[in-house]
């Protein structure tokens, strides 16, 4: 995590940290430690993560760089109410919920999150929560076909299909979250064969196929700090 609190509750980076000084986590409020070595990317860890039900401490390089599109004061933000506690990996100013997600998750719990994430958009009245997944080190091909009614759409192909993205099944527009995609096509007839964001619309059945739209890296940067 890059954020945990003081002995007087305020919100300290790693990066500005001190050491010896104790801190603890926003979440669950146990003791962690400092993390500040010469290999790994900065961060607090947990000395015990048995009470913390929504977190682990480190995340990737890809990770921590698309949360760090966003001001400190957006990022790492921790909320509980009576349903639920989260850290979010980014909250917005509009209050719309970004997530970034390159580690395995289960089904459950992502259904969980997700749900959990829909009822506060409305509640709140604001967007449905982004989930951002980078799956770079998977297969992808990206058809070059276009399509009338929206330019930037492909059609994507992936034989290894998930059913973590059941809501996008028949375009049938009952979603609970806005889907993204980070690729790294192994076969494409775009302009260039080069890491794309993929922003799904629709899948058929089992999701093998996939409808989408395609953007480039400072494409995606721009829509998604203007969330």
């Amino acid at each position: 995590m890059q954020f945990a609190v003081d002995e007087n509750g305020i919100r300290t980076s790693i990066n500005s940290s001190i050491k010896g000084k104790p801190y603890k986590c926003p979440c669950c409020g146990s003791e962690v430690i400092q993390k500040k070595g010469d290999i790994m990317i900065w961060h607090f860890a947990h000395k015990s993560l048995a009470d913390c039900v929504d977190y682990y401490d480190h995340k990737g390089e890809w990770h921590r760089a698309m949360q760090e599109l966003f001001p400190e004061k957006n990022r790492e933000v921790f909320e509980k109410t009576f349903m639920y506690r989260h850290i979010f990996d980014v909250l917005t100013d509009k209050g719309r919920i970004i997530e970034f997600q390159h580690s395995p998750i289960s089904i459950n719990d992502f259904q969980k999150r997700a749900h959990d994430y829909l009822l506060r958009s409305i509640f709140e009245e604001t967007k449905r929560a982004i989930w951002v997944f980078d799956f770079s080190e998977r297969e992808f091909s990206v058809g070059s076909k276009r399509y009338d009614w929206n330019k930037r759409a492909r059609k994507m192909y992936w034989s290894r299909a998930k059913n973590l993205f059941g809501d996008y099944r028949n375009y049938n527009g009952q979603a609970q979250y806005e889907l993204w995609m980070f690729i790294s096509p192994y076969s494409s007839r775009l302009d260039k064969n080069v890491n794309i964001f993929f922003r799904v619309l629709g899948a058929y059945s089992e999701c093998h196929s996939l409808i989408g739209e395609v953007y480039t890296k400072e494409e995606f940067e721009k829509y998604i700090t203007s969330q």
